[in-house]
C-alpha cells in the first residue's frame, strides 16, 4: 500500500520512527498507528 505524505497514518509513523537510525526497514504488527490497525507490515524508508 502506498499512502500520501499527508495521511494520518504516515504522519504518525514519521512521529514514532522518524529518528530511528536503522534505514533498512522495520517490521510492524499488532498495533494501532494513526487511524489504522496494523496486523503485519514491513516499512521501508525511502530518502
Amino acid at each position: 500500500m502506498i499512502l500520501p505524505m499527508a495521511d494520518s497514518f504516515v504522519k504518525e509513523l514519521r512521529r514514532l520512527f522518524g529518528k530511528t537510525r536503522s534505514v533498512e526497514g522495520m517490521r510492524l504488527g499488532g498495533q494501532l498507528i494513526g487511524d489504522r490497525f496494523v496486523e503485519d507490515a514491513y516499512v521501508y524508508r525511502i530518502s
